[in-house]
């Protein structure tokens, strides 16, 4: 990775084709390894100057990271390549221990444990081939761990297998939640029953977003509580710059679930992805949030390059033509001034405004305001108000909205979750309030609705900070959720 790059925007360095995977890893790494050695050696010349070459991290999910490293595959007595523990055969390998001795990257050069070895890495010396290797949260957290519970409570034992009306009644509640849905969310919720076509960044938003709110009424207590332990461990660490506390909570909390998963899902069923959980604290703590060395942008990228291929033969040849078409030209800086869309005479617009101009979205960098459901949630002035206008006046940007008089935590286990910047909230106030665009804290979505005066409206938000949005005062993203609970109407249940 390259840290200063603020696009983020992998480039390709080579490309491997052929009918299958690599066989031998040093024909597959040998022209990458001289050039590594050559400029971790000399740098680069750039501008009169020598800079400095430094790895960052490899990201590889776990069978690459195996190949690449030429260790003991994920089934294996010593499988894991961050601690020393040793697999318990049941089956299928299991590692129940949370308090394990860790590697380091001096006895990984020295081969000290020779059953974690199969060869010597054609790395091994260039780089710290074990903290230089950081776990993949979307292929252990999101395809890993969220599938394998999804799927207990689907298809698992009969302890934990949920009746198919518990099931039904989840994927309603996630397909009514698709107009709350902000437009960050590369897509909307599906039904349960497409799981096995669910991409990554839906589990991610289930494990972090709609599953403490769908799961709460269905799922039995013990298989909730354990579910909320790894969702607010996950929420912790995929947050930007928190504290060593907070960073430690995070570690209890994940210890605590791989502990409580042996108990209600079996030991036999704490395998390789579900024990990897208690080292992501580690990884946060050398290099931030999860999301800086996760596969999501890489795997964004690879489906663009899918994308050039136009026949099965011949992809190689395909691909490189496709690049080289491409234009050579550093990528701009993002915008620093918001861009108002979709202007309107609606109102509502206060007196001192009236000769403003309204609109009814305002685009920043990589996240949006609007007048719509769904984008129209924010956090100001540490309040939480609904978005009814946007006003450009005397060459500044005003936002109007309306704040909510009251919020408390939506659950309070395994903590608050305010703690976390989760809310419920009610009680809108009738006033207006007019504030600049730069104040904006954060971002949620909200909808009238008098289907009855049975139901009554929940509005759940969770704030994540957003990072390299351009915006001077960081802006907090704030999602929201309009939820009507479940209540009997006559001749059965409502979901709303």
């Amino acid at each position: 990775m390259i840290d200063c790059d603020y696009t983020r925007i992998p480039f390709v360095v080579g490309i491997f084709c052929g009918t299958g995977k690599p066989s031998n890893v040093f024909d597959y790494l040998r022209q990458f390894v001289n050039e590594l050695s050559d400029l971790l050696s000399s740098g680069i010349t750039f501008g009169g100057r020598v800079l400095r070459v430094d790895i960052s991290s490899f990201i590889c999910d776990a069978p690459a990271r195996a190949f690449v490293k030429q260790i003991k595959s994920h089934n294996g007595y010593s499988g894991c390549n961050k601690c020393r523990q040793t697999g318990n055969w049941q089956n299928k390998m299991t590692y129940p221990e949370t308090e394990v001795r860790l590697r380091s990257d001096d006895e990984f050069e020295t081969m000290a444990d020779e059953d974690h070895h199969i060869n010597r890495s054609p790395l091994t010396g260039l780089v710290k081939m074990v903290s230089a290797f950081p776990i993949d949260y979307m292929h252990l957290c999101c395809l890993g761990v969220m599938r394998k519970l999804i799927n207990f409570w689907m298809r698992g034992k009969n302890s934990t297998r949920q009746p198919i009306r518990a099931i039904k009644a989840i994927s309603e509640q996630l397909v009514q939640l698709r107009p709350y849905t902000p437009t960050e969310f590369a897509r909307k919720p599906r039904e349960l029953n497409e799981l096995d076509r669910w991409k990554a960044a839906e589990l991610r938003q289930f494990m972090i977003y709609t599953g403490p709110l769908v799961l709460r009424d269905t799922l039995p207590h013990d298989l909730y509580d354990n579910f909320m332990l790894f969702s607010v461990a996950m929420c912790l660490l995929l947050t930007p710059n928190i504290s060593d506390n907070m960073v430690s909570f995070a570690q209890k909390l994940l210890a605590a679930f791989v502990k409580h998963f042996g108990q209600v899902y079996g030991k036999e069923e704490i395998v390789f992805s579900v024990h990897q959980t208690i080292h992501l604290t580690d990884e946060y703590r050398q290099y931030g949030s999860l999301d800086n060395i996760s596969s999501f942008p890489y795997e964004n990228y690879l489906g663009k390059i899918k994308k050039m291929l136009r026949k099965p033969s011949q992809p190689l040849q395909q691909v490189v033509k496709r690049l080289s078409e491409e234009p050579v030209c550093l990528v701009p800086p993002p915008p620093t001034q918001p861009a108002l869309l979709h202007p309107h005479q609606e109102g509502p617009l206060p007196q001192d405004f009236r000769s403003g101009q309204q609109f009814k979205k305002v685009q920043l960098n990589n996240f949006c305001l609007a007048v719509k459901q769904g984008d129209d949630c924010i956090m100001i002035k540490n309040k939480i108000g609904i978005v009814q206008n946007i006003i450009k006046h005397s060459d500044s940007v005003f936002v109007v909205y309306k704040t909510f008089k009251h919020r408390e935590s939506y659950f309070n286990y395994p903590c608050p979750s305010t703690n976390i910047g989760c809310f419920r909230v009610f009680d809108i106030d009738s006033c207006l309030n007019i504030d600049r665009l730069e104040v904006v804290q954060g971002k949620k979505k909200t909808k009238n609705n008098n289907f009855t005066n049975a139901l009554r409206g929940i509005w759940k938000v969770r704030v994540l900070q957003l990072d390299g949005l351009g915006y001077p005062h960081g802006v907090l993203f704030l999602f929201c959720l309009f939820y009507f609970l479940k209540v009997i109407l006559g001749r059965g249940h409502a979901y709303v």
